[in-house]
Order: structure tokens, then sequence, then C-alpha cells
């Protein structure tokens, strides 16, 4: 995979419920009225596979034009993910 591929990812996030003692039916409620944490990643597409795909926020152009490095890397489960749309 060309490194200079820009991606859109729409994705679901896992929640977390922050709390000492909570009642399992208000947290199941809570769930289903909210849903996933809905997220959008922008990025360079660096490697995608059956399983994940990892998204580079920054690239290091060397002098021959080629990519080497890259920066703020992303990686999101597949089955996390909603949508991809290459730009």
């Amino acid at each position: 995979m060309k490194y200079t591929k820009i991606i859109e990812i729409d994705w679901e996030d896992s929640v977390a419920h922050k709390g000492i003692w909570d009642d399992i039916e208000d947290v199941v409620a809570e769930y289903k009225k909210n849903g996933l944490e809905k997220m959008k990643t922008l990025g360079y597409a660096v490697e995608k596979n059956k399983d994940y795909i990892i998204v580079c926020q920054s690239l290091h152009f060397n002098e021959d034009k080629t990519v080497s490095r890259g920066a703020d890397f992303f990686i999101i489960p597949t089955g996390c993910i909603k949508k991809i749309k290459y730009i």
C-alpha cells in the first residue's frame, strides 16, 4: 500500500463507564440510549488487512520522495470500522 493515500474512517469506539458502584440496569439503559462513541479519523493509510487498519497523521518524505518515517499512528480494529473513504 502506498503511504500517500489519504483516508477518512468512520468507526465506533468502546465506552467506559466510570463509577464505583452503579446499578447494572442503569448502565445498560444508558448504553442502549447512547450507544458506542462515534469517531472519525483522517490520515495516511499505512497498512490495511482483515484485522486492522493503521493510519498515520504525519509522514516524513526523504530527498528521493520516498517515505520511511511517520508520526502519530492510530490502529483501528476492522470490526469497529463502519465506513472507509479514500480522499
